[in-house]
């Protein structure tokens, strides 16, 4: 199955390694751009997920905004089955939600307080679970008059 990864903190690492991991044909990661850091803002650090992506030889997209017509492009050639979300940092529109065939799943780690039913967690602060969705177009139901 072919899949493209979008993913930008070291929360999203554990994702795209087991991804990898577990043989599936990541065929690109998209991540933020790298950040200017430091004092000056001169130095460019890349996001930890473009670290992990290029130490296991994968594509790397680090689009501005990931409605940029030339990227959607690109990542419509790769033709990919599904995407994979972890961390991303960007909304996803209709556009690139619809690209890959079997659709968008979201791996969200921010609302584990919100989520997680009581006893759920192991003995230390790692969760035990983590909640995934499908990525859908947001359907506005239509009003009668």
């Amino acid at each position: 199955m072919r899949v493209v990864f979008f993913g930008t903190p070291e929360f999203a690492v554990p994702a795209l390694r087991a991804l990898v991991g577990e043989g599936f044909d990541v065929a690109a990661v998209v991540t933020q751009p790298d950040a200017p850091q430091g004092r000056s803002r001169s130095k460019l650090i890349p996001p930890p997920v473009k670290v992990a992506a290029e130490a296991e030889d994968l594509t790397v997209f680090q689009p501005e905004k990931p409605t940029d017509g030339a990227f959607l492009l690109r990542l419509r050639d790769l033709k990919p089955d599904i995407g994979v979300v972890v961390a991303y940092g960007h909304i996803l529109k209709p556009e690139l939600l619809e690209l890959p065939r079997r659709g968008m799943v979201n791996v969200s780690g921010r609302s584990f307080a919100a989520t997680t039913p009581p006893g759920s967690r192991s003995s230390g602060s790692m969760p035990a679970w983590i909640p995934v969705r499908f990525c859908t177009r947001s359907r506005t139901p239509s009003r009668r008059t």
